[in-house]
C-alpha cells in the first residue's frame, strides 16, 4: 500500500508555500518566546537579585509564554503536515496524528491565555486565591479554530479508511 498520492503541481506548490510560511511563523514566535523571557530577566543581575529570584523571573516568564509556546507546537505539526502533503502523502495516519496535535495546540492555548497563565502569574506574584479568567475574542477564536482542525481531524481519519479501502482493490 502506497502511502504517496499524485497530486497536481498548484497543490504541491501550495504545500510547499505553506510549509515555509509555517516555518516562518515559528521562528517569529520563537522569537518572541524569548523576548517575553527575555524581559523578565533581562535587568537582572546574579550577584544583586540572587539565582532564586532570577529562576523565578525566568519560571514567570515561561508562564507568561505558554500560549505562544502552544502555538509554537500547533505551527510545528502544521509545517510538517504541510511538508509532507507537498510530497503527495495526503491521506495518512500521521497527518491525521498531526491534524488532532494541532488541534490540541490551540485548545491549549486559549485555555492557557484564558486561565492557566492568568491564574499562575497572580499565584506566583504573591496573590494566591481563586481562578483568574481573562477571556477575549482571540483567545475564543484560537479556542474555536483548536476544535475546527479537531473536527478536520475525524472527517481525514475517514479519508484515510476511504484511502486504504481504495487501495486494496488496486
Amino acid at each position: 500500500m502506497s502511502e504517496r498520492t499524485e497530486i497536481s503541481k498548484d497543490t504541491r506548490d501550495s504545500a510547499l508555500w505553506l510549509s515555509v510560511v509555517a516555518w516562518g511563523l515559528f521562528g517569529l514566535m520563537a522569537v518572541d518566546i524569548g523576548n517575553v523571557i527575555r524581559e523578565r530577566i533581562g535587568a537582572l543581575s546574579p550577584g544583586g537579585d540572587g539565582w532564586l529570584y532570577i529562576g523565578n523571573q525566568f519560571g514567570l516568564g515561561l508562564v507568561e509564554a505558554m500560549p505562544s509556546i502552544f502555538l509554537l507546537f500547533a505551527l510545528l505539526g502544521f509545517a510538517h503536515l504541510f511538508r509532507r502533503c507537498s510530497e503527495g502523502q495526503i491521506f495518512t495516519e500521521r497527518n491525521v496524528k498531526t491534524l488532532r496535535g494541532g488541534g490540541d495546540s490551540l485548545l491549549l492555548a486559549a485555555a492557557a491565555s484564558a486561565l492557566v497563565t492568568p491564574t499562575l502569574v497572580e499565584w506566583i506574584s504573591g496573590n494566591p486565591g481563586g481562578l483568574h479568567l481573562q477571556a477575549n475574542d482571540l483567545t475564543l477564536g484560537v479556542g474555536a479554530m483548536g476544535l475546527a482542525i479537531r473536527g478536520i481531524a475525524h472527517i481525514f481519519r475517514e479519508g484515510v479508511l476511504i484511502k486504504q479501502e481504495n487501495d486494496e482493490f488496486v
